[in-house]
């Protein structure tokens, strides 16, 4: 490896650490404060909780890796070009090719770990988180059968009727929610973000206990009304808990 790959490289390599590392850190803070009190209800320690979100990093790669190495190589390109850097390499003889081979390289040398990643780490880790959540709620433990009745972290969105769910687990054979929240329209421009202790499904309806709703009305959506109430029955809400399982299936 030629002296200018070396620096080239190196140039590239250390913001791009520090990009990786700050959208990590955003994204742990980010689910760390939607998710604190799950943790906190189910007593998990500072150190199960830092294990989890460990176990979570392959599932997040695909999101920030391609935009760190994006922002990381803007960076070290502008830094090359404020100190006519580019200038000096090609007033050398050096092709355009030839100064961003090492760029190539490194994008698919990430290329094949991020595969790597999604195909083989992530279902892995993915499988051990929800078994870490599951041991902690005390419901079951990896060994017994119960374990394979609820799924951990569900987060779907229902593209034609523009419903967006997430919960903390979904029990397969009682159709019931824990903590969930689900954004949907409400017609005439409203839009509608409710979050409750549990939800379960009964008489072809979702009834949500404990509740928050936020309605956000034109023409100040960004001022929601909020109303508290401990029962509250959405009919728009058609999605049924088979649903639910499907879509969190192939997602």
């Amino acid at each position: 490896m030629r002296l200018l790959d070396r620096y080239l490289l190196r140039e590239l390599l250390v913001p791009f650490a520090y990009c990786l590392a700050g959208f990590q850190i955003f994204w742990i803070a980010f689910q760390l404060s939607n998710d604190l009190a799950l943790f906190q209800e189910r007593g998990m320690s500072a150190a199960t909780v830092a294990w989890y979100f460990l176990l979570k990093t392959p599932d997040l790669l695909p999101k920030v890796l391609p935009m760190a190495l994006l922002l990381a190589l803007l960076y070290a390109l502008t830094n090359h070009a404020r100190h006519n850097e580019l200038v000096a390499m090609r007033a050398a003889g050096i092709g355009l090719w030839r100064i961003g081979t090492g760029y190539l390289a490194v994008g698919a040398v990430l290329s094949a770990a991020l595969f790597v990643s999604n195909e083989v780490l992530s279902p892995i880790a993915d499988e051990a988180a929800e078994r870490l959540l599951l041991r902690q709620t005390g419901r079951a433990a990896s060994t017994t059968p119960a374990a394979s009745e609820w799924i951990a972290n569900v987060n779907f969105r229902n593209e034609s009727s523009d419903h967006w769910w997430r919960a903390s687990a979904f029990h397969l054979k009682r159709g019931e929610l824990l903590s969930p929240s689900v954004e949907y329209p409400a017609g005439g421009g409203t839009t509608n973000w409710l979050a409750a202790e549990r939800a379960v499904w009964t008489n072809g309806a979702w009834l949500f206990l404990n509740v928050r709703l936020h309605m956000r009305r034109p023409p100040d959506p960004d001022i929601p009304e909020i109303h508290m109430t401990n029962r509250l029955v959405v009919a728009a809400l058609t999605e049924s808990p088979r649903q639910i399982q499907t879509e969190v299936k192939i997602g």
